[in-house]
């Protein structure tokens, strides 16, 4: 993988984020207020310059689209975290030395 993207970078990053933030608070950053409000606004410009009749799809689309971003959120910090998990064990099973040295196992 290039340096850009190393999984070390990408861990670390990972920290910070869920030390700022749990679960709910990632899905609503994320998912909701991210991922939900930017496809309700996109979705409601093409529906506006399309001609169509927006009266009930723009609402619907701005109730939609955060919720359904909401557990887009939640997958994804669940997802992040069993990686996360992943990285700390490979991590861990390898050997480090100690003081004198020598590996540990």
């Amino acid at each position: 993988m290039l340096g850009f993207f190393s999984k070390d970078r990408e861990m670390a990053r990972w920290e910070r984020t869920r030390q700022r933030m749990r679960e709910t608070g990632f899905a609503w950053l994320n998912g909701a207020f991210a991922w939900g409000v930017t496809y309700a606004i996109f979705m409601s410009a093409f529906v506006v310059l399309k001609g169509e009749p927006w009266s009930l799809t723009i609402p619907f689309f701005f109730l939609a689209g955060p919720t359904v971003g909401y557990f887009i959120g939640k997958w994804g910090y669940r997802k992040m975290e069993a990686r996360y998990k992943a990285y700390l064990e490979e991590h861990a099973l390898v050997k480090q030395p100690d003081s004198t040295g020598s590996t540990q196992s």
